[in-house]
């Protein structure tokens, strides 16, 4: 709007000087020449040209300002585009942004807990407005981002709605990570509800409980060390009694393996030397009744003499004895 009154009145005042100057060079030539003086005035709308067009950069969309009809939803995107002469564009990031919040002093952020404690959080956060949202942004907030206090405000009372829910012992332990789940689901809905922006993440940084809290965790945590300490040790002790057992069972064992063995081995033997003898009486009783079949003419005794007398070369070695003789009458051989 501005920009086509600034034409409007550039192009009076080029009127004017126009006529005003044709004026005096027809007065003073005597002539009518002078009246092409009043093409300059084609300036003032030539400038209306700059007006008709705008840049968005990377990552932004811009917020159209109509002098007409206010804050408009609909954006310009990326690059270069064409635009009315009464629309002001306003560039809005697109990007996501992190911003910690309760680090400082002036940014306190806390919860009370079920059990009535009072904890400090230090939270980060990371948003981004979308494209679609930028306009309803703009025009809810008159602002090209939310303000930290803003943020830290929609941070507190998502926080409350969290941490009532929770002991600040299971806060610092073991329900953290669902504390911080539904913390962060909290926080989508107000951010986008108020303001129209999209939460990304967040996280819990730190947890100030207070000294008193803080102390007797500690002591927990050092007492439930010991109980598994003490437990440890019962195990291992309970695994080195039950591996002695287990060797000396297995020594036992072989030893029983052992004796069954040679018991085993003296039976063998015992029973292969009585079935040699068994074998041998076989065999004899054998060749006494060959030669008894054969030999009728010879008595019991006699055949008993050639038994002995086969048996005898049978196992003989062929090396003769050096003497002949008993105990104490021996004749050596030559």
């Amino acid at each position: 709007m501005g920009l086509l009154i600034a034409s409007i009145v550039l192009t009076l005042f080029l009127i004017v000087a126009g006529v005003f100057t044709a004026i005096r060079y027809n007065h003073a030539n005597n002539e009518r020449g002078g009246w092409f003086f009043l093409s300059v005035a084609l300036i003032g709308p030539a400038i209306l040209v700059f007006g008709a067009f705008t840049r968005v950069d990377a990552n932004e969309v811009g917020i159209i300002y109509d002098d007409r009809y206010g804050v408009m939803e609909e954006v310009k995107l990326e690059g270069f585009q064409s635009k009315s002469l009464f629309e002001h564009i306003t560039p809005i990031s697109t990007a996501v942004k992190t911003v910690t919040l309760g680090a400082t002093q002036e940014e306190v952020l806390g919860g009370q807990t079920q059990d009535s404690v009072y904890a400090m959080f230090v939270i980060t956060t990371s948003y981004h407005i979308a494209a679609a949202d930028a306009g309803r942004f703009f025009k809810k907030t008159g602002s090209t981002d939310i303000t930290t206090t803003q943020l830290n405000a929609a941070a507190k009372q998502a926080l409350q709605a969290v941490t009532i829910n929770y002991d600040i012992y299971g806060l610092l332990s073991t329900d953290l990570e669902a504390a911080r789940a539904e913390f962060q689901s909290q926080l989508t809905v107000l951010l986008y509800s108020q303001y129209f922006i999209t939460l990304d993440s967040a996280s819990f940084d730190d947890i100030d409980a207070g000294d008193l809290v803080e102390q007797t965790i500690q002591a927990k945590a050092q007492a439930q060390q010991q109980i598994e300490i003490a437990q440890a040790n019962q195990d291992r002790a309970e695994i080195e009694n039950a591996t002695a057992l287990m060797n000396a069972q297995a020594q036992a064992d072989a030893a029983v393996i052992a004796a069954q063995g040679q018991a085993d081995a003296a039976q063998i033997a015992a029973d292969a030397e009585a079935y040699k003898v068994m074998t041998e009486k076989t065999a004899v009783a054998d060749l006494f009744e060959y030669y008894r079949t054969e030999l009728p003419a010879l008595t019991d005794s006699e055949i008993a003499d050639v038994v002995m007398t086969v048996i005898y070369y049978a196992t003989w070695n062929g090396v003769l004895p050096t003497v002949v003789g008993d105990a104490s009458i021996f004749i050596p051989l030559p």
